[in-house]
């Protein structure tokens, strides 16, 4: 195969004739579904389409081989699938193929499959430049997360060599709470470089609350606002990536606390509905713009912006980060304003059965 070639996987049941005599394409064929089934789940990077040509008393087949594929791979791995078929009754298979050619393998067909499989090609092309991006990302916050490290041992040093009532102390406190800050976003760019997709595992929501309460009790109590989770009332089980909710909820607490005004409360809370997990953060600060509520998921900007002091826009990652969360769970982010003051941020997830 020629580096400039097109690669297709095809299915094709015997009866099927296979498709030949497009220039700038290789077909791979696999006679049995098996063979295809495990070829495209094992090797999907190495094709631009897959072409699946069942005979009449197939179709109801491939339509279900296809489902678990799409299933099995990352949404964003699949190439272009196309079917092409005599059977008349494959009204559902729009959904699950990007192409539906009724009829015979003719001409027209296969300049459809040539189309496909070019725009397959451009899809793989911008996925390997998204993977180096993410790896030349993970090198810049690994970069970034060294030295801030080093800071904090410095302080800790530093702080032993001085007199207890010298001013430098709160210089250095100071100091320490924004390499923390910083350190939390490189974390939340790292959790987010390495995930694309949720890995959901049962586990106790009263025991996920109860962690991020530990880490961010001190520095609410040294912003003099309330942080209010009641762990007692989350003595249920969900099933969600632990890891990605967690580092939402911090992200979008770290972010009320920046804007509620000392004395002030927010609260954390995550409750069932009917096949819905609704994990929310409620402050009550400024709120967010009104251009900026609803449904963060949505043709919405990568950041929210909110009011800070003084009236200003600000902006920033936590927000973004979340609505990352609630995507790769495919859930969404919703963003309302309170009345009379504060916002309430929710990550909208689907329930999914805990024994699954």
């Amino acid at each position: 195969m020629h580096l400039d070639e097109l690669s297709v996987l095809v299915w094709n049941a015997p009866s099927e004739c296979r498709p030949v005599g497009i220039e700038g394409i290789e077909f791979k064929y696999c006679d049995r579904e098996k063979d295809f089934f495990d070829e495209a789940l094992t090797n999907t990077k190495a094709y631009d389409c897959l072409l699946v040509l069942p005979g009449e008393r197939e179709t109801s087949s491939a339509l279900n081989m296809i489902r678990h594929l799409r299933t099995a791979l990352p949404k964003v791995n699949v190439p272009p699938v196309v079917l092409v078929s005599r059977a008349e009754c494959i009204d559902i298979a729009s959904d699950i193929f990007d192409k539906v050619i009724l009829g015979p393998l003719s001409d027209a067909a296969l300049a459809t499959i040539l189309k496909w499989s070019e725009q397959g090609r451009k899809l793989r092309d911008l996925a390997d430049a998204y993977e180096k991006l993410l790896m030349f990302q993970k090198m810049v916050v690994h970069d970034l997360r060294s030295p801030l490290v080093a800071l904090g041992a410095m302080k800790v040093l530093v702080d032993q060599s001085i007199s207890p009532d010298s001013p430098a102390h709160e210089i250095l406190n100071q100091m320490q709470i924004a390499c923390d800050a910083t350190l939390q976003v490189l974390d939340s760019l790292l959790l987010l470089c390495a995930k694309t997709q949720a890995s959901p595992t049962t586990g106790s929501a009263a025991e996920l609350l109860a962690d991020i309460e530990a880490e961010l009790a001190a520095r609410f109590r040294s912003a003099g606002v309330t942080l209010d989770i009641d762990v007692a009332r989350h003595g249920f089980e969900i099933k969600v990536d632990r890891d990605l909710l967690r580092r939402a909820l911090i992200n979008l607490l770290e972010n009320a606390l920046r804007y509620t005004p000392s004395g002030k409360k927010v609260s954390v809370e995550i409750c069932m509905g009917d096949g819905t997990i609704y994990a929310s953060v409620a402050d009550e600060g400024p709120g967010f713009h009104d251009q900026h509520r609803g449904d963060a998921g949505a043709a919405m900007p990568l950041t929210l912006l909110r009011y800070g002091e003084k009236g200003q826009l600000r902006a920033g990652i936590g927000l973004e980060s979340a609505r990352f969360v609630a995507k790769a769970h495919n859930g969404e982010l919703v963003v309302e304003n309170r009345n009379p003051l504060g916002s309430i941020v929710t990550l909208r997830l689907p329930r999914l059965p805990l024994t699954a």
